[in-house]
């Protein structure tokens, strides 16, 4: 009987220990994560740890994961769609990205070392600037006017705009982590564009 509840004793510090690693693991809450082999997880929340965006891809699917609702595409596709019906449409040419929903276009152009943002129409107008001043510096323009940047330090991406200040555990900066502070367009665009950026590694 001795034996027994020992042997019980040790088999629940184990268990117990094991959970809490897992529970305590920064990958299974950070931002980033590695969710299955090939699979890159970014899930970036506010300071207060509520859900902003969830962006989940590999070799076969694209997920994106808002407060609003839930879109994907099949690896192959061009059409990321919301409960089987089609909701943005991607064209690729390049580093030319184009999203385009049934109410209006959106296109990503790069030149030298600026994005451009634009919304598509009878006369395409530029919306947002992202200048890279320095390899670890994005600053995010609108009309001419810095509206916000981001940085990264210490393996963190700080994302500070108006607005929003968001800190997000990073390998590298990116491109794609302005767009969190471009409200004038519309979410869903926003995040789509945001992760075909990641996908490339832009």
């Amino acid at each position: 009987m001795i034996i027994t509840r020992y042997s019980f004793f040790k088999y629940f510090i184990c268990c117990t220990i094991v959970w809490l690693g897992n529970g305590c693991n920064p990958s299974s809450e950070g931002n980033h994560q590695q969710y299955a082999e090939g699979q890159q997880v970014i899930h970036i929340k506010d300071k207060r740890g509520n859900h902003i965006v969830r962006l989940v891809w590999d070799s076969e699917n694209t997920m994106i994961e808002s407060d609003q609702q839930f879109w994907s595409k099949p690896a192959g596709s061009t059409t990321y769609r919301t409960e089987q019906l089609p909701l943005v449409e991607i064209q690729t040419n390049g580093l030319e990205i184009t999203a385009t929903t049934k109410v209006a276009s959106w296109q990503i152009r790069f030149l030298d070392d600026t994005m451009h943002i634009l919304q598509l129409g009878n006369s395409p107008k530029v919306i947002y600037q992202v200048a890279q001043p320095q390899t670890d510096k994005f600053w995010v323009y609108k009309a001419g006017r810095e509206v916000g940047k981001t940085k990264i330090k210490n393996g963190m991406i700080d994302v500070d705009g108006y607005g929003i200040d968001l800190k997000i555990p990073a390998q590298t900066n990116a491109y794609a982590y302005t767009l969190l502070m471009m409200y004038d367009i519309p979410e869903t665009i926003r995040f789509t564009l945001m992760i075909e950026l990641l996908k490339k590694g832009i």
